[in-house]
């Protein structure tokens, strides 16, 4: 068993600032849709008409766009006041496909295994997870989830972009040898972080899971971009952070 104390701070605190929900609950369109990352993943697998688990659902952003698509969802957010933002945003009177439940992605008891076509979680979320066995913990009970061949999904960020990346103000070479860290929050204000080689992350998914590695996506924005996103090895070094996909595998269950 490894576990990596990473820091006494709890995320759950984070997600209760009144910046950060006002943040996330906030009606700007950039905040609202889909980036591009997602959108490639819907399309890819043509996640439409699917029935989808949305794990650490937030303010209801990733969860209300896949209804767009025919989906049914089932979102999960253990924050109450996005929670509750969600609820007032998307009620359920108006959006009959989108189940919002207030619950802890470490705790997933309260459904029904083998009941979902994807489980998705999105925007870097499980990085919050402060240890690698909470981390793994939280896969395996994703993947518990899903049906044979369904789909497993998550963000993650990408620490060898720290190394390079023109994405990135700030770099260190030194990132490019290292598996994975805990760093401090940048973006929201708060607590450590994991970020990860694209190869341990995917290996240690393997690991955790019984599940056979299938795709990533970039957040490619340029044509250039999505030229370089093709490369594994030069994708890897430059973008901050990958949309990770893996099929629940029918061979590994046996």
């Amino acid at each position: 068993m490894i576990i990596d104390m990473a820091t006494k701070y709890s995320p759950k605190k984070l997600f209760l600032q009144h910046d950060v929900v006002a943040k996330f609950s906030s009606f700007d369109p950039r905040v609202r849709k889909l980036n591009l990352a997602e959108k490639s993943f819907i399309k890819h697998y043509e996640i439409y008409n699917k029935k989808v688990l949305v794990v650490g659902s937030g303010a209801g952003r990733v969860a209300a766009n896949l209804l767009l698509f025919g989906n049914k969802v089932f979102a999960v957010e253990s924050s109450i006041k996005l929670h509750q933002s969600a609820l007032t945003t998307y009620p359920n009177n108006k959006f009959k496909n989108l189940v919002t439940h207030y619950g802890d992605a470490n705790n997933l008891d309260f459904i029904k295994n083998n009941s979902f076509d994807v489980v998705f979680f999105p925007m870097n979320g499980l990085d919050y997870a402060q240890t690698l066995e909470e981390r793994r913990n939280i896969l395996i009970q994703m993947q518990q989830k899903l049906k044979p061949n369904g789909i497993l999904a998550y963000s993650s960020h990408n620490l060898n972009a720290c190394a390079l990346s023109y994405k990135l103000k700030k770099h260190n070479p030194f990132k490019l040898f290292k598996k994975y860290e805990y760093s401090a929050e940048k973006v929201l204000g708060g607590g450590n972080i994991y970020k990860g080689s694209l190869n341990f992350t995917i290996e240690l998914t393997l690991q955790s899971c019984k599940v056979v590695y299938s795709n990533y996506f970039c957040d490619s924005r340029n044509k250039i971009e999505r030229f370089l996103s093709k490369n594994k090895t030069i994708s890897k070094l430059i973008f901050p952070y990958f949309l990770l996909a893996f099929i629940k595998s029918d061979e590994l269950l046996n």
